[in-house]
Parts: structure tokens; sequence; C-alpha cells
């Protein structure tokens, strides 16, 4: 059923078609555990569905995929290791990216429960997606984006999630919106007002606010993001990597005018972590940015404050926690502002002219808390950012949740390969592989966990520069196999337990195998209350 693997997403995967490099396949879950998920897959489903006929009678979609077929199935383990397989090929292939499969694997059995009712959509293939295009000088652009939002009002639906990833350019050299949010306009079942309220933070503004666009004709002009008409050029892009192009205008007007000024730059810190910066201008006795002529600092702080949920609390509350500074600069001279602390951004401890649209934003939050992240730790089933050893050492084992405020998140296993046997087969007789693990920070242990069949022995080359050939130099029997990755416990659709995986690889010869194992769902972090033996049949 699926070919290459192609990416994942927050609502499925896609792959190329078996039998036609040029289309892909995409898979999606309708009955997502989670709400938003699975009323986004419905209604883009019912949205391609209704592509596909229209396409099949000769009208024109402006902007929109091509779809050859759509339907619906149940998820099955069969199916879940059509997508494991077509997942790991790629490790034979491209064995540097062996653990990243992996993660892909994990991601896309996490979005299925066996039972679960999947969507198949089978469309056109694009090229050059987004903001991964590094092939041309020129970015992809807007083409197309006006006809392609009235085409879809059209057939009576509103359009989000216009994200640079979720376009790319068609062979023709159109540009497809290929993975677009949508909602009905006029929603006449209660599932559908749901989904209003949820895919557009739907009431009676948001309603005022999209009519008006649409009667003005300006929702016709934005390529809608994951807010409402957020785009690079409105809402506050002049509050965060737009204040210095502001600045710049706003003190071209002022010199024109033969008025003076001068600028201030603000800095705002988290429990004294640096989390962002802003310049405004003050001419006059007024501080002044994109939006007017007086309130800037206020607007500015009052934004930061929001992003990490402290707004309509009094300042003599807020500011235990978040504290700005400003400074006055002459924009005339060569200036900078130094910044206290640990947290840099990533241009160092000074915001100058060059680096001012740098900041604290450029780290990635902490998965902890809302603090830049400097700490970067891998983990058994992926990276994790910490922005420092506090938060760390709560991720890794102690729990001070869970409370009003805080859930400390499941802690994750440090699984080790304690022995394994690569199992014998001959004309008579054959012993299947087996493998013994175990977590070094809790009780959970596989003791002699069988993959079913003998591992392969696999011949080990070295290459030869002078004959600038490859040659044989003996059988690789896997001796230094090592644990991968792992995935834990989970329930299918009636919720029986689906037991979990752990994947081992042999770093020499690049042969991998799976086994499934009872891996229980987080880890207590307490260390194992015996000494793991490591021993081998023969030494019983």
């Amino acid at each position: 059923m699926f070919g290459d693997f192609v990416g994942r997403g927050s609502a499925g995967g896609v792959f190329t078609s078996p039998t036609d490099p040029d289309q892909v396949i995409k898979i999606m879950n309708l009955n997502s555990r989670d709400e938003m998920v699975r009323h986004m897959n419905r209604l883009q489903l019912r949205f391609f569905e209704e592509l596909e006929a229209q396409q099949k009678q000769g009208t024109k979609t402006p902007g929109l995929p091509n779809i050859s077929y759509t339907f619906t199935g149940e998820m099955t383990p069969q199916i879940m290791n059509q997508m494991r397989d077509a997942i790991l090929e790629r490790n034979s292939l491209y064995p540097e990216d062996d653990y990243l499969s992996g993660l892909d694997y994990a991601d896309i059995k996490a979005k299925f429960r066996y039972g679960d009712q999947y969507a198949i959509v089978l469309m056109d293939r694009v090229g050059q997606i987004g903001s991964r295009n590094f092939d041309t000088v020129e970015p992809l652009g807007r083409r197309g984006l006006t006809p392609m939002l009235r085409h879809a009002y059209q057939m009576g639906y509103y359009v989000r999630d216009l994200w640079p990833e979720n376009k790319g350019m068609s062979s023709t050299g159109d540009i497809v919106w290929f993975d677009p949010m949508v909602v009905p306009i006029n929603a006449k079942t209660e599932e559908d007002r749901r989904a209003q309220q949820i895919l557009l933070e739907w009431n009676d503004d948001t309603q005022s606010r999209y009519q008006d666009a649409i009667r003005d004709g300006s929702y016709f002009d934005y390529e809608h993001k994951a807010g409402l008409f957020y785009s690079e050029e409105e809402d506050n892009y002049w509050l965060r990597g737009g204040c210095g192009q502001a600045a710049s205008a706003i003190s071209e007007e002022l010199e024109r005018k033969k008025i003076p000024y001068e600028y201030e730059v603000g800095l705002a810190y988290m429990d004294e972590a640096f989390v962002g910066n802003h310049i405004i201008v003050v001419a006059e006795g007024k501080d002044i940015d994109y939006y007017g002529d007086d309130g800037a600092k206020q607007r500015w702080e009052d934004m930061m404050l929001s992003d990490y949920g402290l707004e309509g609390l009094p300042r003599s509350v807020t500011e235990d926690t978040m504290r700005f500074v400003w400074t006055t600069v002459d924009p005339a001279t060569d200036w900078g502002v130094e910044v206290e602390g640990s947290y840099q951004p990533v241009t160092g401890s000074r915001i100058d002219k060059d680096t001012l649209g740098m900041s604290a934003e450029s780290f990635p939050q902490c998965y902890l808390c809302p603090k830049p992240a400097k700490i970067e730790v891998m983990t058994a089933i992926g990276m994790r950012n910490f922005c420092g050893n506090q938060c760390r050492g709560e991720y890794e084992g102690i729990d001070y949740g869970p409370d009003d405020y805080y859930i400390s998140p499941k802690l994750e296993h440090r699984i080790e390969v304690s022995n394994y046997d690569p199992g014998d087969t001959d004309y008579d007789y054959s012993r299947d592989a087996t493998i013994d693990a175990k977590c070094a920070n809790c009780d959970f242990t596989v003791r002699g966990g069988s993959f079913h069949r003998p591992h392969p022995f696999r011949p080990i080359k070295e290459y030869d520069e002078e004959d600038g050939e490859y040659y044989e130099v003996g059988q690789c029997r896997h001796d230094n196999m090592t644990f991968v990755r792992y995935l834990e416990n989970d329930e299918d659709a009636w919720g029986n337990t689906m037991l979990g995986e752990i994947t081992v690889k042999c770093p020499d010869c690049g042969f991998a195998d799976i086994l499934q194992a009872d891996i229980p769902i987080g880890c207590d972090n307490k260390g194992r209350s015996e000494n793991y033996l490591r021993f081998r049949k023969s030494n019983i």
C-alpha cells in the first residue's frame, strides 16, 4: 500500500505511491484521541472528497492539490506493519538516519490505535516545499493565494494553517496548498459547530471579524497561519522581529520633519532569565512604535506578560516574576546594550543595530517551563531541551507534582542490552535469537526475549584503497548489538493492551530487528532494586 516515507505532521503521515512516484499517499486518523486533530482530519477529508468530485467533473480548483481518490478503513496490525517497513526501509539506504527513522515510526504509531478509522488520500506530489526550498533563489511567494481562498469560500469553507511548510510548487509552476485546515462557513451540525469553536476560536467577535474581512475582501489577501488573520504583516509582528524596521521608518519620518528623537531598548527577564527584547522611538516626550505615538512601552510589556500567562494580574504581582529594563541609546552612534545573566541571544550577550531582531525567542522553549532552553539532552525517545539544571532534575526524577499548577511528565526508560544471542540455524536445526534487556533507572526487565527467528550473519567488508574494491573479511555475529529505541505499551480502540517494542541494531553491519515487550508507561527513576546478572546459557 505504501511507497517511500515522505514525512509526518500533527495529523498523520505521508508516503509516496508504490505505483506512481509523482503521487503521494496521505493517511490520517479520523478517531484521534486529540479532539482538535479529529475535527481537522474529518473536515479535511470531506474537503478533499469534494475537490475530487469537482476535478473529475472538469472544474478548476486553483491553488489546491489534484486528488485521485479517497477512501477510509480500519487500522490493523498489518497496515501498521506496512507503514513501519516503509519508514524503516530508509535505514538500509541512509544508515545515518536510523535514529530519525525510529522517531518517525514512533510518532506515526502513536497517532493510531488498532480499530481506529483512518482516511487515505492519493494526491499529486509537489516539490520545493515552502521554507525547505533551498534550490531556488526566489521564495515561493503567494502566487494563487487569493484564487485558492476564493474557491474554498465558494465551496463553503474557511481556510487556515497556511504555513510555508504546507505549500509547494506543482510541475506546472503553480503554488499548491496541500495541507489546509478547513472549517465550514455555515455549520449545520453540532459536530461542525464544535469544530468551528475549536479550530477557529469561534465566538461573536471572531464571527464578526470574519464577516467583515469577507465583506471588504481583506480575508482573501492573507496567508492565514495559526491564528485568526495572523501573517507576517499583521498583529504583533512589529512588536517582535519587525520592531527594528518600524523604528527605522519612524525615525526617517521624524528626521524629515526635523523633530529630535532617540531610541530606547527594552529587555525582558523571566525569573532573571532573558526572554526577549524590543526597541521604540522616543520623541517630544512620547514613546512611539508602529501602532501609535504613545504607549509603546506598555504595549510590548503587556504582550510579553500575555505570552507567559501573566496578563490581567497587578504589576505589583507580576514584577516579582517578569522584570523589564529600558536603556536609552543614541541611534546615530554605534550603540549596544548588554544582556544580563546566562540566557543570551543567539548572537551573543550584546544587542546592537545588527543583532536587534535576534532574541531569546531564537532558543527552543524549555520542556518544562516557558523559559528559553540552553541545555539539550538526548533521551531514550528523542532530544529534550531544558532551561537549566532544576528543570532537568525535575524531568529526570524529582517529582514535584501533581498539584494545581504542574504535573510532572512521565519519565523515560533508559534501556540497555544486557545479553544477546543471535541464535543459530542448520539443515535440521534452528534456534531463535534472544535478548536480555533492562532499564537502568527502574525494575523493567526483559529476560530471554525471543525474536522468533535466528538472526542471519552478514559479511564484513573492508575497502582496499589500492584496488578500489570491497573485500569480505569475515562474518558479523552482531557481537556489539545495541539498543536503538523503544515504544511503550498502548491500548487499542477496545481497551486491550498493545505490547511495546524494543529495537536493537548491530553497528558493525547495520542489521536491526524489533522485539515485542511488556514495557510499562513511564519510569519511576528510583533505580533498580536488584543487581541484574549478566549470564549466558552456557554459564548456567
